[in-house]
């Protein structure tokens, strides 16, 4: 039930060919970027192709010091990126930075292990001994990926940098929620591969809606990357069984948190909030049901409700500091509040939050308790700012 797939809405009407992008804390209109067709999808595909062909020839010397420009225009312009991020998505700052920092240690890793990871390696010949065995890692081609909305920086660079380490071309679908950032991401790509005399053609970001992704699942790629919802997972799979293109799917997920008796509590609450209120609930690895042991309910639930009962909610790059920003699509924001209700029509009670925030595309930092799994909230993937706390006896229960 993973809402963060690009490809979960209505196709738009056919005549539009631009997206209209917008801050979904503040609601204010940033701009518009192309919708893609598939002609221009194929187009891109062919010249990822061309730029591939030249690309798999160097060396990792080579792919190192693009990777390296790379690297050093994320640290260079952090502040600017994470306001980008910001702008885009509506999470803040302190939370636009957590994308920064894994990409770059990705980078960091491919820059120091790549390498020795793709060199040949001896195995055994197994019952033929009259054989010598070892396996070669060769390039794929040209790497699609699909990314979603909600982290917009770190969903390119994590697929597309070790892609071209491994001597691949990567075309990047981004999400139609977040392709305001698309121009700029695309230039940090651009610049690193201009300055080591290399061809911009070999990342691509390509912005549309579900049929451009659709466009670029069948156009012929080597490998698809796919971030999404179960439903769209499988139909990506379906499609891409259609040429035999293998697929890496990281699909939705209902992540539990368990507490038990003997916790340091201190440390349970702070997880648990950093779990679910990053990026306003808006990640893969959110705690979205927590499951607290009968000895330490209460107490777990009143230091839980002290503390986001104190947090503040508003526009990330307004003149007040806030702890939680905004949630990056409408859409998603209606999911949550429909979950919340259920809850409590169900039995729950929301002890904080519960509601819509005003203004942009906002949920409250919410708390639930008295939970159980007759309640959708503990089945279906939330993707929101809600914890979830359900009272269990011990290990067995």
């Amino acid at each position: 039930m993973d809402p963060h797939s690009p490809l979960m809405l209505a196709p738009p009407p056919p005549e539009r060919t631009t997206i209209p992008c917008t801050d979904p804390a503040t609601g204010e209109f940033l701009g518009e970027v192309p919708v893609m067709d598939r002609a221009e999808v194929e187009a891109r595909l062919v010249r990822a192709r061309a730029a591939q062909a030249a690309w798999r020839e160097t060396s990792f010397a080579q792919r190192r010091r693009v990777v390296r420009r790379i690297l050093d225009h994320v640290l260079e312009h952090s502040d600017e990126l994470c306001r980008m991020i910001a702008r885009d998505s509506g999470k803040t700052l302190e939370n636009a930075a957590v994308e920064l920092w894994p990409v770059c240690e990705a980078m960091r890793w491919n820059l120091g292990q790549a390498e020795a990871a793709l060199r040949p390696q001896r195995v055994s010949s197994g019952l033929l001994k009259h054989k010598r065995a070892r396996i070669e890692y060769h390039p794929l081609g040209v790497i699609g990926v699909i990314c979603p909305w909600n982290f917009p920086l770190q969903n390119v660079l994590a697929p597309a940098i070790p892609a071209i380490m491994a001597g691949n071309a990567a075309l990047v679908k981004v999400s139609e929620w977040t392709s305001w950032s698309a121009a700029r991401i695309q230039r940090i790509f651009d610049e690193a591969l201009r300055a080591e005399g290399h061809s911009a053609d070999l990342v691509q970001l390509i912005t549309g809606y579900a049929p451009t992704g659709a466009a670029l699942v069948a156009a012929g790629v080597d490998k698809i990357v796919f971030t999404g919802s179960m439903a769209n997972g499988k139909r990506v799979l379906a499609a891409s069984a259609e040429t035999l293109t293998p697929v890496i799917l990281e699909l939705g997920g209902k992540d539990p948190m368990i507490v038990c008796d003997d916790a340091d509590l201190q440390q349970a609450v702070h997880n648990a909030l950093v779990g679910t209120l990053t990026s306003a609930g808006q990640l893969c690895m959110a705690a979205e049901r927590i499951y607290v042991f009968d000895a330490v309910h209460d107490e777990f639930v009143a230091m839980i409700a002290r503390i986001a009962g104190q947090l503040r909610q508003g526009a990330p790059l307004g003149e007040a500091r806030v702890d939680v920003g905004a949630m990056t699509m409408p859409g998603q924001v209606d999911i949550v509040e429909r979950l919340v209700d259920d809850a409590v029509a169900r039995g729950a009670r929301a002890i904080v939050g519960g509601k819509r925030g005003a203004g942009g595309n906002f949920f409250q930092p919410t708390v639930l308790i008295d939970v159980d799994h007759d309640m959708a909230i503990m089945r279906d993937e939330t993707f929101g700012p809600v914890l979830a706390i359900m009272r269990v006896r011990d290990e067995a229960e």
